[in-house]
């Protein structure tokens, strides 16, 4: 028996993926398979001169003092385990690597730090993986033992791991090679639907999309309804992950009617939010134009048109992007490839099959795949295997149509759904000549399986046809329940539907929610011409479902509140048209009870866009419906930098508040006017809206409008260096918003106080505040806040010298703020991380970063930020002896000071007063006044160039 080696020791580990599940599908057998999983791991880590110091279940805890044998072990491992006859179950061990610093003692090692690595790289391995990390790498590639080779996955963070670590794949002859993404904390970005059913065949067509893509930048897989674009795409995109740093996003186009709304879809999958005046097209080129990402464009077919145009410009703006589109037919632009998917194998005609060989074909394969998941005892027999060959071939291979087939043999023998399926066949050869034969195939499918539905089922299908982007089971119950339907046969009637395939449901977030296939949708919209009476029960559901203080009363929270009309954006919109249409009184109160909603979530161009729709219908009359749209047209204005429109619509609101006697209204009015003020450093009239703003919110007791009052006139008090009075203020303020449960609020004003704290050197009560706002961040997906707080909590770290905790939090901000486009927060990132390096020493370094900021800080509100960059530099150039260039620097940022109105803190004015005097002891009178003179002259482009 080997020896436990100590030192510089070499650990494997080692697991079986889903054991639980295995010992519960193979109660009988899984002992056995155990036993024979043992025997060959303890063979080979044996003859390769490992120890095995401990056994976990069926985790195997191995040491080497040479790392080239434990690379070895793993490799022979793998290839036994493959070639291993399992029989029915599939056992498949992941494996981890790494060397370090461990102890042998008491039947045990210690090397807390060793262990927790080599236990975390092995537990993000996928079955049949081994992965590697930097340590072993460096031993072990030069040497290149057997003809072993490593795909390099790049840096990972790891659970309770504080650094990321780099990662690698063993790649070897006999080993698969491509697997998911790894199950790192940061694993490639992406929102890929997760399939629940098993992907059956199509590795040609697996490996043919994946070779293209490589080669090409542009990929449109066409095909007919129901070959499986979609799920091709996806298993190809998700055996690529890794090759795009920035990610895989899946863009849904089949829910979109309106082409104008493709921008908006692509913004909202990638996480986006509009900024200032720029438009959407623009913000997508800048937030990919350096970006080494795969977007799918799905059921695109619709939106031909302006998808093709607008793919052509990111592709022409950004060189890394690649996009995959999934239609019926091609863009038919410069540069594109297309990929035809070809139906699945199917039975050649005229021959006798067995019961084993059909499963030679993909279609026959996915038919038992499908049927045994219907009826488990399912199975092809000498009786029906020749039926099963004519229906796939019948089929043309169209898995859809299989999928569909195949759910009836809970009640039909293979026979008869044939026998049906010829009947159905017959007829639609009937139509016309211009239709293809895949669509009349499909067509007759879905024929077949609509007649075969009881008559409620068939009323509930054709109810469920008016939702866009899916439901959930409380929305199918209002809107669909009646005299006709109880609401208490909902929920059986939707898990029917669902397991004849023609509705499925996808779990999220621990929530079901449905779906209907495109093409049902449309096969139901012919049955049911007159929906008027649904849809007028989904406008009011939706309508409901808007008002925030309605779901409060039933117990629903902002952040849940804000997560449901998320899901449901696509029903939302609906609504809204059909409003347009129908009722346009209804189309005002969507503006104003979605206001909220828009802001949180950043859709500042949809909640303008809808709010100015409404205000363009002159038949609503009603003054404070008016002003309400008024006054969301105004808030999504702010956001969008329009202030002109944004001051003109807070008047207009302001005015119908006044004649209406609103009071609540007009507060919220004078809230924007005060904005609007602020943002043009017109203290003095900002600080009056907003007092006047403070009390109306008294008077009619409206705690949001008073905490909003005093958040924003504490803004003015730091203007004012009033550090007493604005700390009361922000204090006060979110006392309210926790009050009325405003998470929202609560984690802005969190985040507020913690840079106030900061800025006044109160370290502990700055961390406190932004971990806390960081968390609520967190907790509603709010990255543009959680960006914030990692810029605050780098700039405490580095105020305690702690500079390798403040320069991950500053990158670990940039990288978020970088990927999601938030300029505005690129600002204060860049300050602190060029802080970070003056505070180190390296002043260089820094005046660097500071350059970075000056040539962005002309936009979105850079100038709130420029004085801290102008003192930073000024003291790197100090530190760098660079007297004259100080001063200059000094003296150019009292004259922006003057000229903003924004004041130095005392601290700040210290700083300069002492500077000037050091300086003036170094220069001559005539050399202080020139340099003086030079610096009144100097502008942000000399800064950069010089």
């Amino acid at each position: 028996m080997n020896k436990a080696a100590s030192g510089n020791v070499t650990f494997l580990f080692t697991d079986i993926e889903g054991s639980t599940k295995l010992a519960q599908e193979f109660p009988d057998t899984y002992n056995s398979l155990i036993q024979q999983h043992d025997t060959i791991l303890s063979s080979v880590i044996e003859s390769n001169n490992g120890f095995t110091f401990k056994k976990v279940g069926d985790a195997f805890c191995c040491s080497f003092e040479n790392t080239a044998d434990a690379l070895k072990a793993a490799h022979e491992s793998q290839l036994k385990l493959n070639a291993h006859d399992w029989g029915v179950a599939k056992i498949k061990v992941r494996m981890g690597l790494h060397s370090g610093e461990a102890e042998y003692k008491n039947s045990d090692y210690v090397g807390y730090i060793t262990l927790s690595r080599v236990n975390r790289i092995m537990s993000v391995a996928h079955g049949g993986q081994v992965l590697l990390t930097q340590e072993i790498y460096d031993t072990i590639v030069n040497t290149n033992p057997g003809g072993l080779s490593f795909r390099d996955l790049g840096e990972r963070k790891l659970k309770d791991i504080i650094l990321p670590e780099h990662v690698y794949q063993l790649s070897a002859e006999g080993l698969p090679v491509d697997f998911p993404p790894l199950k790192s904390l940061d694993f490639r970005p992406n929102n890929l639907p997760l399939q629940i059913t098993k992907f059956i065949g199509r590795e040609k067509e697996i490996d043919s999309v994946k070779q293209l893509l490589r080669s090409a930048r542009m990929l449109t897989i066409v095909g007919p309804g129901g070959t499986g674009k979609t799920r091709l795409a996806l298993r190809a995109a998700n055996d690529l992950i890794d090759e795009f740093e920035n990610g895989v996003w899946f863009v849904e186009l089949s829910a979109l009617n309106d082409p104008e709304l493709i921008e908006n879809e692509i913004l909202q999958t990638l996480k986006l939010k509009e900024e200032g005046d720029k438009s959407i097209i623009d913000t997508l080129k800048e937030f990919l134009k350096d970006k080494q990402l795969l977007m799918i464009f799905d059921n695109s077919e619709h939106l031909l048109d302006k998808c093709a145009s607008l793919v052509v410009v990111l592709l022409q703006s950004c060189a890394r992007l690649k996009i995959i589109s999934t239609s019926r037919e091609s863009f038919n632009i410069s540069g594109e490839t297309i990929y035809k998917v070809p139906p699945l194998s199917v039975p050649d005609p005229g021959k006798i099959f067995t019961e084993e060989s059909i499963l030679e074909f993909e279609s026959a394969k996915l038919f038992l795949d499908r049927a045994t998941s219907i009826k488990h005892d399912f199975k092809i027999t000498g009786d029906n295997v020749n039926a099963l060959a004519v229906l796939c071939r019948r089929l043309d291979g169209i898995p859809f149509a299989i999928e569909l087939a195949a759910t009836r043999v809970n009640v039909l023998p293979v026979e008869k759904i044939l026998e049906r399926l010829n009947d159905r066949f017959k007829l639609l050869t009937r139509g016309g000549s211009t239709v293809l034969p895949h669509h009349q195939t499909l067509r007759a499918l879905i024929d077949w399986s609509y007649d075969l539905l009881n008559d409620k089922e068939k009323v509930l299908l054709h109810r469920l046809s008016v939702f866009m982007g899916g439901w959930t089971y409380e929305a199918a119950e209002e809107i669909c329940s009646d005299e006709t339907i109880d609401e208490f046969e909902i929920l059986d009637l939707l898990t029917s539907l669902e397991n004849k395939s023609l509705i499925n449901v996808i779990e999220t977030e621990g929530m079901n929610r449905y779906n209907m296939l495109e093409t049902i949708k449309q096969y139901c919209a012919e049955k049911f011409p007159d929906k008027s009476t649904t849809m007028k029960k989904h406008l009011d559901y939706f309508l409901k479902l808007s008002d925030a203080d309605e779901m409060k009363s039933k117990g629903i929270e902002q952040i849940q509140w804000v997560r449901m009309l998320d899901a449901d954006l696509d029903n939302l919109r609906t609504a809204i048209q059909w409003s347009f249409e129908k009722e346009e009184e209804t189309s005002f109160r969507f503006v104003y009870l979605l206001s909220n909603f828009w802001l949180i979530k950043g859709y500042f161009k949809d909640g303008y866009q809808i709010a100015k729709k409404a205000l363009a219908i002159e038949t609503v009359t009603d003054k404070k419906l008016r002003a309400q749209a008024l006054l969301t047209s105004a808030e999504m204005c702010y956001n969008l930098g329009n202030f002109p429109e944004l001051e003109k619509s807070a008047n207009e609101s302001m005015s119908l508040f006044r004649e209406a006697e609103d009071k609540y209204g007009i507060a919220a009015c004078l809230i924007q006017l005060g904005n609007v003020s602020f943002t043009n450093l017109d203290m003095q009239k900002a600080k009056e809206y907003f007092d006047e703003a403070l009390k109306i919110s008294n008077e009619i007791d409206s705690k949001v409008l008073k905490a909003k009052a005093l958040r924003n006139l504490s803004f003015l008090e730091n203007q004012d260096i009033d550090y007493t009075a604005a700390l009361n203020l922000k204090e006060e303020s979110l006392k309210i918003f926790r009050e009325i449960k405003d998470m929202y609020n609560t984690a802005f004003a969190l985040a507020t106080l913690g840079i106030f704290e900061y800025q006044r050197g109160h370290l502990e009560r700055a961390n406190s505040f932004s971990e806390e706002s960081l968390s609520i961040a967190r907790e509603n997906g709010d990255q543009y806040f959680i960006s914030i707080n990692l810029i605050n909590l780098g700039r405490i770290y580095s105020e305690k010298k702690d500079f390798l905790k403040a320069e991950y939090f500053i990158e670990d901000s940039l990288k978020i703020i970088k990927e999601y486009g938030y300029s505005l927060n690129l600002h204060p990132a860049l300050i602190n991380l060029a802080k970070i390096s003056k505070d180190k020493g390296d002043c260089k370094k820094a005046i660097e970063t500071y350059r970075e900021f000056l040539r962005g800080s002309s936009n979105s509100g850079g100038n709130f930020f420029l004085k801290h960059a102008l003192i930073g530099m000024s003291e790197c150039y100090f530190k760098l002896k660079d007297f004259e260039q100080s001063l200059r620097l000094i003296t150019y940022s009292e004259k922006n000071a003057e000229e903003t109105k924004i004041k130095f803190s005392e601290n700040e004015s210290a700083f300069l007063s002492d500077y000037k005097s050091l300086i003036k002891e170094k220069l001559t009178d005539e050399k202080y006044s020139e340099c003086k003179e030079e610096g009144l002259e100097l502008s942000i482009e000399k800064l950069i160039s010089y």
